[in-house]
Parts: C-alpha cells; structure tokens; sequence
C-alpha cells in the first residue's frame, strides 16, 4: 500500500451518517425549490389550461340533454370559469346559456364581431383555439375617467401577449405543452393579471354546431412564491436541525455500539478470549455481537486445545525418548544388561514416536490437500476383516474380545487404503476406552443402498457437551492426559479429515457409563 493511501483521511461512521442525510436533505430542499418555486407559475397555468380543457369536454358531453345546464353551471363555478354556449345555425350564432364563474371575466363584453373572428380562429386550428392575454382593469381613455364611467367593452383593455396578433389567434392548443408556457410574453404587475381564452366547436349527433367560449383567470402567483421562498428559509433550517438530531441518534443506537464491538474486537485479536460484546440498537447488531461473542468462544476452545495438543504431544514424545534413553544408558553401563529384550524396548518405543510423527504429518498433508483419495471399487467387508487380523496378538496376550457382525458383503468406491485406515483408527480408539469387559464390537449394516459401519465399546461414554470436540487433534475427555494403548491418540482427526475428504456421512453417540459408538456411512456399488 502506498504511503498517500495509507494517510488518507478515513471519516468515522457517525460522521459519514450526518453526511448522507445532510445529502439526501440537500437534494431533497432542491428538487423543492426546482418544483415548487422555479415551476410553479409554470405547473399552474399549465394545470389552469388543461382545467379549462376539461370544462369544455365536460359541456360538450351533456349539449342537448336535460343536464346540459347543470353540469355547465357545476363546472364553471367549480373552476372558476365563465362560459358562453352558442348555437351556430347559417354562419349567425345565437347564445343558448351564459355563466358568469369568475369575478374578472371579459368575454361577457366581447361584441359577435370578436366572437366571430375567434370563431373562424377555431375553424382553422381542427375545431379548438386557445389563447393567453396580459389584462389590466384600471386601463380606461382619459375620457371616461373623467367622466367616472366605464368604458362599453372591456376588450380594449385587452393587450395579446405577442405583438402580431394574427400569428396569435392562430395558435394550436396542443402546443400548450410546450410553447404556450415558454414563449408567452405575459406581463405580471400589481395592477395586471393574466387571463385564457378557450374556445371549442361542439358537433352533436342530430347535426347542430355549438361554440363553447370560456375564459378562465391565471392570477399572478408572485406574493406565492414570495411566500414559498420565506418558508423554503425555513423548512431548510429544521430540516437541517433534523438531519443533526437524526445523525446523533443514529450515531447512540449503530456507530457507537459498532466503535465499542470495534475495540472489543482489538481485545479478542490480542488474546483476551472472554471479552464481551453488546450489540443493543438493531437486530443485525445484535446478529454480529452473538456471531462475535461465539467466534471468542470458539477461538477460546482452540487455543485450550492448542495448549493441550502441545502438552499432549510433548508427553507422548518425551516418554519413548526417556525410555529410549534409559535403555541405551543401561545396556552401556551395566554388564549383561545387552540383551534381545532391552533392544527390543528401544525398537517398540522407536516405532511408537515414529507412528506419532507420521499421523501428525498424515493429518497435515490431508488438511493440505497433498493427499487426495484414490478412488477404487472395493469389497468394505473384506477390508474390516484385514484390519482384524491386525489384533490377533492383542487379542491372545490382553484378553481383548473383537467381535464383527455382518450379513453380507457390501462394495464401496472410495479409496481403500484410506478407508482401511479409517476402521483402524476407530478400533483402537474403542479399545482405549472400552471397558472393563475388553469388548469391542463391530457391526455392518446394509440398507437403502449404502453401507453403514460401526464400532462399539462399553466404555464410561462421553458427556454431551465434549462430543463437538471429540474429533479436533488430541482432545482427551479426561482432564490427564493418560498414554493410549494402541495408537497414537490422533486417529479421530484422521478420521475426520478422510471421511470429509470422501464427503461420506458420519458420526458419534454415547451415553454416559454405557459406552460409545462412532458410525460412517457409504453409498454402495
């Protein structure tokens, strides 16, 4: 790693946690600020348009029906709309229903001419014409405000948003969506305000042509967004408090018990096994300070283990090399004492550590992966009667009794010589611990295509809790570590490691004072 990488500054969870929701609240305030005061003259008049859209289908719909006034009538005052309905007979038009909806309406004093001309407008735009205007109230000639009256037509008031009004009039609604909102020009002052005119030709299904004229206001919107922005000053304020409080307790209830389970996990790294970990703020917490607190433990038992490997280890080395030496010192200092049977002992504890060092150095190559099985098809009946003969001696000179029980022959494909290994190992460890009795009892049974292979004693069993460990390297029951009879003391790692390398089925059952029995299972051939 390089020495930049290694000093680069690294923000603590607490820390990053206020980032992300100073973030997220950052991101938040700015798509409000976008939709909510940037967009929204733009989101109402768009919203306003449609409305009147709306309205007009709405009439259009119900023209000719008992209702026909009703709904004109709900739906003006509903949105804030006035209507005019004309009935259109020879080119002359003649109005069948008038609304008044809204308080600033001026299509209530446009003259035919004007709704002619708009008429016409329709016409040549597929029956439908919509228009934006900038519209001020106040404006009157000086004559009539001297007069203190009001002007016949409101309509010379009105100003069209563009300068060419003919381009204007020709306008297709359905570019409301797109141009209408960007390029109208309209004029937002105190004493101005902006208004629509929609006007849609109606075909009924008896053949008469009806005008729907509506005009709806679009009211300036600024002492809104005036309004909008001193709350937004707010809203990011508290937000921002919010983010902070939030940060903080989230900090108490993940990132503190995280830096506490962080140093406890320092602790564990050095050694010190019976540390605790508290996990109280959230259910995955809680998972990672069991899964820790089991992992101490489990690595607690190791290092007992390892410790009484060692020790055991050296004790089963030191006693032949004591004898060993003890032997030797005798056959050199006393006379006559060079003999066959003082040989002998060196040779018999010569042969013992040797076996020690090869199962150490079987279990290591196993674990390795340096010995694979060689797989073969073989007679598993055949070879537990091999390992038998291994015992005549024992059995003639000790008083042993080891008995094999079977009904048929069964074949395996798995690799002999490991298996062989693997029924010896778990004979000499029966015979260590059986009891009283020296009995050993072996049994094969067949069923559901496999073979089942195992072996019994009547020994003191083993307590439940030691039974997960029974297999690790060395681990005694006994808290003294007594000298085995046959063996090494290795063989059910041995075990272990080839059975799982052949992925066979296996296991252990006991009983205190009733002995134990360890079982392997292979599909058969």
């Amino acid at each position: 790693m390089k020495a930049t990488e290694k000093c680069r500054p690294v923000l603590s969870l607490k820390w990053k946690m206020f980032a992300y929701f100073i973030a997220f609240i950052g991101v938040s305030l700015l798509v409000i600020w976008i939709l909510q005061i940037c967009l929204l003259n733009d989101f109402y008049q768009r919203t306003r348009l449609k409305q009147m859209e709306t309205v007009a289908d709405n009439i259009e719909s119900v023209i000719g029906r008992d209702e026909f006034k009703n709904v004109t009538v709900t739906n003006a005052t509903d949105y804030s709309m006035c209507v005019r309905v004309f009935l259109v007979d020879a080119g002359k038009g003649t109005e069948v229903l008038s609304v008044e909806g809204s308080g600033a309406c001026f299509i209530h004093y446009m003259d035919y001419n004007e709704i002619s001309l708009l008429y016409d407008k329709a016409l040549k735009n597929s029956g439908s014409y919509l228009q934006t205007f900038t519209f001020n109230p106040h404006f009157q000639d000086t004559e009539n405000k001297t007069q203190g009256t009001t002007p016949s037509s409101n309509y010379d008031a009105i100003k069209v948003d563009k300068d060419d009004s003919d381009d204007i009039l020709g306008q297709n609604p359905e570019i409301l969506d797109s141009d209408i909102q960007g390029d109208s020009d309209i004029i937002y002052a105190e004493d101005a305000f902006s208004s629509a005119l929609y006007i849609k030709i109606a075909d009924t299904t008896d053949g008469q042509v009806y005008a729907i004229l509506i005009n709806a206001d679009l009211l300036p919107i600024t002492s809104t967004v005036q309004t909008l922005k001193t709350q937004f000053v707010w809203i990011t304020v508290i937000m921002c408090v919010v983010a902070l409080l939030l940060a903080a307790l989230s900090a108490k209830n993940i990132a503190d018990p995280v830096a506490k389970m962080n140093e406890s996990a320092k602790l564990l790294a050095r050694g010190k096994y019976d540390v605790e970990f508290n996990g109280d703020g959230c259910a995955e917490l809680e998972e990672l300070a069991g899964t820790l607190s089991y992992a101490a433990s489990e690595l607690s038992q190791i290092d007992r283990l390892q410790k009484e490997l060692i020790a055991n280890i050296s004790h089963d080395l030191r006693t032949p090399l004591t004898m060993i030496c003890g032997y030797g010192e005798v056959m050199r200092d006393i006379p006559g004492e060079n003999n066959a049977e003082n040989i002998q002992v060196i040779i018999d504890e010569a042969t013992r550590m040797s076996a020690l060092v090869t199962d150490l150095l079987d279990i290591s190559k196993i674990q390795s992966g340096a010995i694979k099985p060689v797989r073969s098809e073989f007679d598993i009946t055949v070879t537990v009667h091999e390992v038998m003969q291994r015992y005549a001696k024992l059995i003639d000179r000790e008083g042993y009794e080891i008995l094999f029980e079977h009904t048929a022959h069964a074949c395996i494909f798995a690799d002999k010589t490991m298996i062989l290994q693997v029924i010896y190992n778990l004979i000499n460890n029966a015979i260590n611990y059986c009891g009283d009795d020296r009995r050993v009892r072996v049994v094969q049974t067949l069923s559901n295509n496999s073979v089942k292979i195992t072996v019994e004693d009547n020994g003191k069993g083993i307590p439940p809790e030691h039974i997960p460990y029974i297999w690790d390297r060395y681990y005694k029951t006994d808290s003294v570590h007594k000298r085995s009879l046959v063996g090494t003391g290795l063989g059910l790692s041995i075990v272990k490691q080839i059975l799982e390398q052949h992925e066979a089925r296996y296991g252990v059952y006991s009983t205190l004072g009733a002995g134990t029995a360890f079982w392997f299972e292979f599909d058969t051939v």
